[in-house]
């Protein structure tokens, strides 16, 4: 993660709490350096590659809105449209 740089995000799912939005599922993604960062069950997994889980599953789960603006892969992603 480019510290410093901000995070787009992409909220799939989201809770309205005490008049908060919490975002329970949804992806941060580092347009500098390409990574993204998945959000689950309202916590952002952000850890180093050496440390990174393989999130396929997650990957399979995206909405197609988000689907059609973005390429994933384990680590990164190419953004095809704004």
């Amino acid at each position: 993660m480019c510290r410093g740089y901000p995070l787009r995000l992409e909220s799939i799912e989201a809770k309205v709490l005490h008049n908060r939005t919490n975002i329970i599922k949804g992806i941060l993604l580092c347009s500098k350096c390409k990574r993204w960062y998945p959000i689950i069950n309202g916590i952002p997994r952000m850890l180093p590659d050496e440390f990174r889980e393989d999130y396929g599953h997650f990957i399979k789960d995206l909405p197609k809105a988000i689907y059609k603006k973005y390429k994933f892969n384990r680590k990164f992603f190419t953004k095809f449209t704004s």
